[in-house]
């Protein structure tokens, strides 16, 4: 199980630099969208499971879901939320150093 954790903490580290860079990681496409799509049902599939148990506070799923939108914005062109990347970097390094200490 905590090895699916560290996975999961080190695609956050790597979806924050694909949201700093977007405009490189726009022209790969298929991955950018897969990404996208993953962490808009990984935010939403949080904050409702721990909205079902009665944690209205999840700060990690929110940060899940805000990062899928703002990769969903990157692919159409609409806006670039860098700081949505930097904050996506921080919450990965969070987990990770969490998991491992």
């Amino acid at each position: 199980m905590k090895k699916i954790l560290v996975f999961l903490c080190f695609l956050d580290i790597f979806s924050g630099f694909v949201l700093l860079y977007s405009n490189f990681f726009v022209k790969l496409g298929l991955l950018f969208m897969l990404i996208m799509y993953l962490y808009i049902i990984k935010g939403s599939w949080s904050i409702f499971s721990s909205a079902s148990v009665g944690y209205y506070y999840d700060w990690m799923g929110f940060v899940d879901m805000t990062t899928g939108i703002s990769l969903l914005f990157a692919y159409y062109n609409v806006y670039n939320f860098n700081i949505f990347g930097v904050i996506m970097i921080i919450k990965g390094l969070f987990c990770l150093f969490s998991l491992v200490f």
